[in-house]
């Protein structure tokens, strides 16, 4: 016997088994029977395949439901980076900030209208209390007024607090306080409606969005007004200059009228100062016809912006040095260092290419006015040469920046955040509570002699009189040398004569513990600083010496 054909025998007497058992089967069943199971199984695989077919759109719907998504989340997480770093996007771009506010009185009249006609918030219709569907009825209407009071609430302190800033976080809290809601009133089928929701978040964009518009537009009527001052002093300056320029003519024309007309040198200067101030009266005619014409500059500030940051500016004044000197005032620490100077028929166009060409690098994204880039003075001279050309005569690498290495900026440091001074005179007097008493006992044998006018030989300083307890104290100049006899009370203007470091009464334990037991005199300053301070007997003055 071949080896394994046992185990084939079995298998196939099984087979035969199995299919004598459906002869019989189909022999006992008649014909109608037997098409009613064939069709009932038809419908069966019918269904199942619908119903994969149904799934199968499912999965395919969640797939293209679940990208959506994905990408919102991205764009929100991208918007919400763009955000925290300065660059605002708007959610619903309008021209202006009347046409954002219009938008907002249409939000807000579509949510009265919504929950006017009760549509604000959904809730379960067949409840009962007590068997009464009247009660029910009011019961659910009052548990939905309370929970739209409660969403309303949340809504209205977002929408006040809501920052260009913080849009993306006040849509999240405002989802929240909606699932919250939803939640709290399940049992009463109670939330709130998807579309006075929509409306809500539609409301906080917008504020946002207003925020941004309208401060664009005073950033942008400041900025006018600031062009308009800019234009009306290069104008002044023209009209001033034109004035002294005729002024001359005239001076020189007259002189012209009265020389000798032998003396042909003195009436050859003449001439041609007035052919000179002739072409200066024409180029500054020509400047004013002109508004296009002016000087566009490179600037920069180490100590204030950092070695990589430049302005990049024009101005249409006669003196453009001026206008530099006008930047650095006192709102920057030290006066800026001038790069590049360029004159130009057209500088405001080279001034638009310049600011394009460095566009990716500005510093400030959301008011394109701000003339600031992160470039280095050699990165924007690159720039220049390309741009300017042949008008790029001279061109400065390094800062002078003379006040800031003047004033030693290049070492400094920023100091320390400087300590509470209540906080540590109340630090010292605390631990002059709990300080000896024997240093009490000292400060009183000190104070009695002091009013003796004697100490001991070893010890011996001039008597001294204290400040009065009705005086006005304030800070003193550093006490002078007085004479032997008392002094009167001191005020403003008085200097007082301390104890030295070596002659004060207490030593180094500062004054007595209580307030009762303390004397007049001078102690080190409980405030740590090497420097001795008065103690009138209730409290510190702001009288001190070295």
């Amino acid at each position: 016997m071949v080896f394994g054909s046992g185990k084939k025998i079995e298998e196939l007497e099984a087979e035969v088994a199995r299919l004598t058992q459906w002869v019989a089967h189909l022999q006992g069943t008649d014909a109608v029977r037997l098409s009613a199971e064939i069709a009932t199984w038809q419908a069966q695989l019918r269904s199942t395949k619908a119903a994969a077919a149904a799934a199968q759109d499912a999965v395919t719907k969640a797939i293209a439901e679940e990208q959506r998504i994905r990408e919102k989340l991205a764009d929100d997480l991208d918007a919400a980076a763009l955000e925290e770093t300065g660059f605002y996007v708007y959610r619903h771009p309008l021209d202006d900030a009347v046409a954002y506010k219009a938008a907002l009185t249409e939000a807000q009249r579509r949510m009265k209208d919504l929950i006017r006609s009760g549509r604000a918030i959904e809730s379960a219709s067949a409840w009962t209390v007590n068997n009464s569907a009247a009660q029910g009825r009011k019961m659910v209407k009052d548990m939905s007024t309370l929970m739209l009071r409660a969403y309303n609430a949340e809504a209205d302190a977002l929408v006040r607090a809501v920052r260009p800033h913080t849009r993306s976080g006040a849509n999240s809290r405002l989802e929240k306080a909606a699932v919250a809601i939803e939640r709290l009133g399940k049992m009463m089928s109670i939330r709130v409606a998807p579309e006075y929701h929509r409306l809500r978040l539609y409301e906080i964009e917008l504020t946002a969005d207003f925020m941004v518009k309208k401060q664009e537009e005073k950033e942008a009527e400041r900025e006018r007004r600031a062009e308009l001052r800019e234009q009306k002093r290069a104008a002044a300056e023209m009209l001033a200059e034109l004035g002294k320029l005729k002024k001359e003519q005239e001076h020189y024309r007259g002189l012209l009228s009265k020389l000798d007309p032998s003396d042909a040198e003195s009436i050859g200067f003449a001439e041609a100062k007035l052919a000179e101030i002739s072409a200066s009266i024409s180029g500054v005619e020509r400047r004013a016809a002109n508004i296009r014409t002016g000087h566009v500059y490179v600037i920069s500030n180490i100590g204030a912006f950092g070695p990589d940051m430049v302005k990049i500016g024009m101005t249409r004044r006669l003196d453009p040095y001026a206008r530099v000197m006008e930047l650095g005032d006192a709102s920057v620490p030290f006066r800026f260092d001038i790069h590049a100077m360029i004159f130009s028929e057209d500088a405001v166009s080279l001034e638009t290419r310049l600011h394009q060409s460095l566009a990716h690098r500005k510093v400030n994204f959301v008011n394109p006015r701000r003339e600031f880039f992160y470039a280095t003075p050699a990165e924007v001279r690159a720039e220049l040469s390309t741009i300017a050309g042949a008008m790029l005569l001279e061109f400065t690498d390094s800062p002078e920046a003379i006040e800031w290495r003047a004033s030693g900026s290049v070492d400094r440091k920023t100091p320390e955040p400087a300590a509470d001074a209540a906080a540590e005179a109340l630090e010292a007097l605390s631990d002059a509570v709990d300080s000896d008493g024997d240093a009490v006992e000292d400060a009183e044998d000190s104070v009695l002699l002091a009013d003796e006018g004697t100490l001991p030989s070893d010890d011996f300083v001039e008597p001294m009189e204290s400040p009065g307890e009705g005086s006005n104290p304030g800070p003193t100049s550093a006490p002078e040398a007085v004479a032997s006899e008392p002094l009167s009370q001191p005020d403003q203007t008085t200097s007082i004569e301390p104890l030295s470091r070596s002659e004060r009464p207490v030593g180094d334990s500062g004054p007595p513990p209580s307030a009762t037991q303390v004397p007049a005199a001078w102690y080190p300053d409980p405030h740590g600083v090497a420097r001795l301070r008065y103690w009138d007997g209730h409290t510190w003055t702001s009288h001190t010496a070295p």
